[in-house]
Formats: C-alpha cells, sequence, structure tokens
C-alpha cells in the first residue's frame, strides 16, 4: 500500500472548478460543470479544457472503481464538441459508462449536454490502461465501487475563477503556438505529476493559438508519460486549415516527451 496526502488538496484547480460527482454501483457516472464567464471561450462555448477535467475526473473515478482492487491509468482522451453556446450560469452535465472492462484495457464513453434543455454539447472517451495491484499501489480512499452510490463536490462555494482557466492554471503563450506550465501542486494529479485535463488544456491552447486562435472543436489527447518536473512545453506544428499536431515535453526531465495532441478547430 501506498501512503498519499489527500487529493486534491486544498488549493487545486479541481477545487476552484467545483465539479460535482455522482459515481453509481452500475460503472455509470455524472458530473456537473458549474458554468461562469470565465469558462467560456471567446463565442460562448465552454471552455474545451475545463470539459476535459470533467471528462477526465469521471472517466478516472469509473475506472479505478471498475478494476479494483488494481489502479488504471490514462492512456487517451477523445472529445468532440458541437460549438453550442452556453450562458453563465448554466451547467453542463456529462453522463459516463464503461463501455469495455477487459483484463488490460478498460474504455469510457461520455455524453455531454446543456441542463437547461437537454440540447446535446459533445461527447467524448477514455482509454485506461489496467494495473495489477502492487505493494506500492496507490490506495483508493472512496468506497469499494460495489453496492455504493458516492456524490463528491469538489469545491463547496462554486467556481472560484477571476480570470480564464489557462491562465488560473499558470500557462503562457509565449509565441503563437507555445505554452509553458510551471509544474505546481495546483495542477497536479493523485500520482504527482501534472493532471490530465489541465494536460487536454495545454494542448488546446497551444493548438488554438497556432490556429489563429478559432475555437476547438476537436481534441485526442495520447498520454505517454508523467510529466513530474516541468515547466511543461506544448508546441504546435499546424497540419492544414483548421488541423494542428501538439507535443508536450516535460523540460526538466530532458525534454521527455509526455503528450501528443490533435486538435480541430472550427472553420
Amino acid at each position: 500500500m501506498s501512503d498519499v496526502a489527500p487529493y486534491p488538496p486544498p488549493q487545486h484547480v479541481l477545487r476552484d472548478l467545483a465539479l460535482e460527482v455522482e459515481s453509481r454501483p452500475d460503472d455509470t457516472a455524472t458530473g456537473w460543470l458549474h458554468v461562469t464567464s470565465h469558462l467560456l471561450d471567446d463565442g460562448g462555448a465552454p471552455d474545451l479544457g475545463a470539459l476535459a477535467m470533467l471528462v477526465d475526473v469521471l472517466g478516472g473515478g469509473l475506472s479505478i472503481r471498475a478494476v479494483l482492487p488494481d489502479w488504471a491509468a490514462t492512456a487517451d482522451l477523445a472529445l468532440q464538441l458541437l460549438g453550442v453556446g452556453v450562458a453563465p450560469g448554466d451547467t453542463v452535465q456529462a453522463d459516463a459508462r464503461v463501455v469495455r472492462k477487459g483484463r488490460t484495457t478498460l474504455v469510457t464513453e461520455v455524453d455531454l449536454r446543456r441542463t437547461s434543455d437537454g440540447t446535446t454539447l459533445g461527447w467524448g472517451s477514455m482509454t485506461f490502461s489496467v494495473l495489477p495491484r502492487r505493494d506500492d499501489t496507490l490506495e483508493w480512499s472512496g468506497d469499494d465501487g460495489a453496492s455504493q452510490v458516492t456524490r463528491t463536490a469538489f469545491g463547496a462555494d462554486g467556481p472560484q475563477f477571476t480570470r480564464p482557466l489557462a491562465d488560473a492554471v499558470g500557462a503562457t503563450v509565449t509565441e503563437p503556438g507555445v505554452v509553458v506550465l510551471p509544474y505546481t501542486d495546483y495542477v497536479r494529479n493523485s500520482f504527482g505529476a501534472v493532471q490530465g485535463g489541465v494536460v487536454a488544456l495545454l494542448g488546446a491552447t497551444a493548438g488554438r493559438s497556432a490556429l489563429g486562435g478559432a475555437p476547438v472543436l476537436d481534441l485526442h489527447v495520447a498520454y505517454l508519460a508523467q510529466a513530474r518536473t516541468g515547466p511543461v512545453v506544448a508546441t504546435a506544428d499546424v497540419l492544414g486549415p483548421g488541423a494542428a499536431t501538439v507535443r508536450l515535453v516535460d523540460t526538466g526531465a530532458g525534454d521527455r516527451l509526455t503528450t501528443v495532441v490533435h486538435v480541430g478547430t472550427a472553420a
């Protein structure tokens, strides 16, 4: 068993995002993101990075409950949005489910909608590698996943951002297509590396910057290694109109390639 500090810590992006999550014993879960002006892009659509964090938290919790007593690590995350607008005060609901549970791989899917009228905002999926339990495996602090419905609120007072999400996590666009993020406890995951949703946010931010600022609607994140040192640098290569590939490296770990992100923007 590995002893770890409570996660997330009191000062953390997930606390400030104030996500709410309900997990159920039938391998399904629902999450809610309460929208503020700082969680919207320029066109009024929900910030893709915030949605990626919602999907990542839902999928991560589902995967761990589903494979207990083993553990799970994220292999990839995909999101496709329709560009539908929301307004401050709206709530985004994500309904997630396990669609495949194998010996080495687990896959979840998620539907995103606007709760005010049920309008579909997009959908996504996540793939996880199942890690057999070892003596140093992290210990799950929640229920056993077998018989309980649990509801968790990450932030008691609602979203706390006073600036756009990328700014809040400390990401800086240093030139078109290049984003730098220092490693801090504010963005760490339970493994002590940069949280998967924050990684997706960096990829989307770099891709959007390289592609002239158009909203990102399609995102595919391939997680290759954990970024534990930082700063993390995301660099976008434009493939053509509305398409870019972003590579993230951990500069404090010898420029180790940690993530490859494919980004598609609105036409």
